[in-house]
């Protein structure tokens, strides 16, 4: 597994990729803690209608899209490292303790929900904003000699850790949605995924960062628009992997809602279909 990273005689920027290593696998597994089809719960736990199960939909899609101006803001600053690592904290906060609190408020059903819709839109213009610069940041301790084995170990062990903590996480959620407190199951999860943040943040902490290359001339908010248009080859991957996410998201959470709520599926055997993707990385 080491050599996927691993350059020898470059011990410093070792060091930054074996702490990336460990950032993506914590960060991959936390947010999928909270995520997925256990995200799709506190939905049903909140009493969501399919109308705001699309709405929810509709706020990621919506906060990303201020992604666009990522760039622009970014590169205004000599040293990113501090703003991005205060964007992740607050991020955690926002995404694990406020959501999670949100079901025990003392308010009507209505209310919370318009809380849980206000958090997942702030969550998502929170990650629009940092996405971008932890690429550009992280990317730059990967040469291309290791890139593509890098991001291969970097699949695999994600594949296998997010499938190990998703059928555990299952197996909790499960248990206390038998004794009649799911909300106990899924709070739980929440608390597990604040605990793998906290090491996500320290690892953070451990990659250097190195000098941002020098632009020639600054970012305007007009290029923005407009220069994508003049690459034909990035529209291209653009249009790719736009049709790939409609075609992903399109369902939604609807599949996951109809398979806990009407057909009363456990989390255990949804997850366990999910792993078998795992098993075809695999081999």
């Amino acid at each position: 597994m080491q050599s996927g990273w691993y350059i020898q005689g470059d011990e410093a920027s070792n060091q930054s990729r074996r702490s990336l290593v460990y950032f993506n696998i914590l960060a991959n597994v936390a947010a999928n803690l909270i995520g997925g089809n256990f995200f799709t719960g506190l939905l049903i736990v909140l009493q969501a209608d399919d109308a705001f199960v699309g709405l929810t939909t509709m706020l990621i899609f919506g906060g990303n899209l201020l992604q666009l101006l990522s760039p622009y803001l970014l590169e205004r600053f000599n040293r990113r490292k501090p703003l991005l690592i205060a964007l992740r904290v607050l991020l955690h906060l926002v995404n694990i303790i406020f959501i999670g609190l949100i079901p025990f408020m003392p308010a009507d059903t209505q209310t919370r929900l318009m809380f849980l819709g206000f958090s997942v839109f702030l969550v998502n213009v929170i990650g629009a904003f940092l996405g971008p610069g932890m690429s550009v940041w992280h990317i730059a301790h990967i040469p291309s000699s290791v890139r593509v084995q890098y991001f291969s170990v970097i699949s695999l062990l994600n594949g296998v850790f997010i499938a190990a903590f998703n059928l555990m996480g299952s197996s909790v959620v499960d248990l206390f949605r038998q004794r009649g407190s799911e909300l106990m199951g899924l709070s739980a999860l929440r608390i597990l995924s604040l605990l793998l943040a906290v090491f996500e943040i320290i690892m953070m902490c451990r990659i250097k960062e190195l000098p941002p290359k020098k632009q020639s001339q600054r970012i305007s908010l007009k290029a923005l628009f407009t220069q994508p248009w003049k690459h034909p080859i990035y529209l291209r991957s653009v249009l790719v992997v736009s049709l790939w996410s409609v075609v992903v998201n399109l369902p939604g959470s609807f599949y996951t809602v109809y398979m806990l709520r009407e057909l009363q599926v456990s989390y255990s055997y949804i997850m366990l279909v999910s792993t078998m993707n795992v098993a075809v990385l695999l081999s």
